[in-house]
């Protein structure tokens, strides 16, 4: 159900309003981006052309989306504000997005179950471009990628504020086309024991989104609703602790500064073949080179390529 022109107006000026300081940072470096409403039934694209551009709003639809209306200007609007979107108890169309917009996946449902097929698109300006196609319907996505790669990761869920049983697919983690790795029921509540030590008889979540700790590293986080978290690694699909987390971020921060490191040795040398050791990265800054975790050494490397620190 579209809301009436004021409520459209009003819709627009409050993000307008309380998004003025984020807007003209996207101003400035406008991008074709897409928002999506609450239940995903409803999506906008906005589309920057030379010093204006357009936001044309859709109904998703099973085949080609409908085109609901269109505002003269690219606003990156909050859906909601534009569009009445309700819950549905049957499976629907919908579509959710990653951060930032410039991905979105679309999850058709045949007849009933599981049956149907999902696509998930990079967004352009003209027709946008699928990436990926699985041969299911979820209604519960969570999709996230990197605007400068190709890799994009969905994690599909069988889980939501009601309570699951065993024998389900509940948690599965694809990285493009992909299968990585998915978990049972059992699979969950085991790593909750870990966690908690009381795992209960149901699940019920509470929260799920992704997360970026440091760098590029890419974390999907479940809360549950009795506080337990649980957080993967997305290049893996595999859990990950506390503990590993802080070692990732040690790694993480020990290569930025080593490679920096390589790159002064590099400026002084000007020598790309040259496999630059430890010895010469200390020679270059005693104090700089970092600690490492316990039982992890630097494999000397080229100053261009990725930092290799290896566990003995």
């Amino acid at each position: 159900m579209i809301r009436t022109g004021s409520q459209v107006l009003i819709g627009c000026l409050v993000t307008l309003a309380f998004a003025d300081g984020a807007l003209a940072y996207k101003q400035a470096a406008p991008t074709v981006r897409v928002t999506v409403s609450r239940f995903g039934h409803y999506y906008a694209k906005s589309v920057p052309q030379g010093s204006g551009g357009e936001t044309r709003v859709y109904r998703v639809q099973a085949g080609q989306d409908q085109l609901w209306f269109t505002l003269s200007f690219v606003a990156y609007p909050d859906v909601d504000e534009l569009v009445t979107d309700e819950p549905s108890v049957a499976p629907q169309p919908y579509i959710t997005t990653g951060t930032g917009g410039g991905f979105y996946a679309k999850s058709v449902p045949e007849l009933n179950g599981t049956a149907g097929v999902t696509r998930v698109y990079r967004t352009k300006a003209a027709e946008d471009l699928l990436i990926q196609t699985y041969p299911w319907y979820s209604p519960h996505l969570a999709l996230d990628g990197w605007f400068a790669g190709n890799e994009v990761y969905v994690v599909r869920l069988g889980l939501d504020d009601s309570t699951v049983t065993d024998g389900e697919h509940t948690l599965v983690f694809h990285k493009n086309d992909k299968l990585l790795k998915s978990y049972s029921f059992s699979a969950l509540s085991d790593l909750a024991k870990k966690i908690s030590g009381t795992p209960g008889e149901s699940i019920r979540i509470r929260a799920k989104q992704f997360r970026r700790p440091f760098g590029n590293q890419l974390i999907f986080d479940i809360d549950w609703i009795d506080g337990t978290d649980l957080a993967f690694n997305v290049e893996t699909g595999e859990a990950v602790t506390p503990d590993e987390e802080a070692l990732l971020e040690q790694l993480y921060n020990a290569k930025k500064q080593i490679s920096k490191l390589q790159q002064a040795w590099h400026d002084q040398h000007d020598d790309r073949r040259h496999l630059i050791t430890e010895d010469e990265l200390r020679a270059i800054n005693p104090e700089g080179f970092p600690e490492l975790p316990h039982g992890y050494r630097y494999v000397p490397g080229l100053f261009w390529e990725p930092v290799v620190l290896e566990k003995d």
